[in-house]
């Protein structure tokens, strides 16, 4: 019987909604990425089980790169994060700085290439999620939103470093100005000085209100946590 129930609710469980797509910048800096690798004088070639054999289509500088078939589709090549490799050609950091650098003086025909991509697949997202809401409904594909946030952990300094090269590329991308790089970087400073408050016993900037982590960092923290 309690069999029965399990199944029941296993099968009140919609699957995930389809992700969204990659955008435009997305697309390049997967390009520009396997550019700067593969260009690289240590790399080693290591071969996908399915090749992109659609090559011949893209701009001329990305036609001898090695990728794998759909390649531009979310989650069609994820790994998790202990089955990635370590190419050890340039740090995380370093190639998000140099891709969103290189994204600034992205010729045209680069451009179009990758922007066709993203409406194709942006195309395919609104196809899926369409067929998803009529089979599940609205309230799965909102329920799945909030079950991620819920979900979400604390995250470590790598994974903080992370982040923060990936914003530096998303500021380059859009163009926003320097003060908005340099709340950033105090914002990873503050998540940082976090680990330090635990071990003293202390609660943390963060954990008393996520809102006055800039001001921890800018000298004002004292008098937010008085406030507080």
């Amino acid at each position: 019987m309690a069999s029965n129930d399990n199944q029941k609710t296993d099968e009140a469980i919609p699957p995930p909604k389809p992700p969204r797509p990659f955008t435009l910048y997305n697309i390049f800096s997967t390009l520009e990425r396997a550019f700067i690798i593969q260009s690289h004088e240590r790399y080693t070639v290591e071969l996908p089980d399915r090749i992109d054999v659609d090559s011949a289509s893209r701009p001329e500088k990305y036609r001898t790169l090695i990728l794998p078939e759909d390649w531009y589709v979310v989650g069609v090549h994820r790994k998790k994060r202990r089955d990635h490799k370590n190419h050890g050609i340039i740090s995380f950091r370093d190639l998000s700085t140099t891709i969103a650098e290189r994204w600034q003086m992205v010729d045209e025909e680069t451009k179009q290439y990758c922007q066709g991509l993203a409406d194709l697949e942006l195309k395919r997202y609104h196809r899926d999620l369409s067929a998803y809401i009529a089979k599940y409904g609205e309230k799965a594909a909102k329920s799945h939103r909030a079950d991620k946030k819920r979900k979400r952990k604390r995250r470590t300094k790598a994974e903080i470093e992370e982040a923060e090269g990936a914003k530096k590329s998303a500021e380059a991308q859009l163009g926003v100005g320097e003060e908005y790089a340099n709340e950033g970087a105090e914002e990873v400073d503050v998540a940082v000085d976090e680990g330090s408050d635990r071990k003293n016993g202390e609660p943390s900037g963060l954990s008393l209100c996520s809102n006055t982590s800039v001001a921890y960092a800018t000298g004002l923290g004292q008098q937010n946590h008085g406030a507080l």
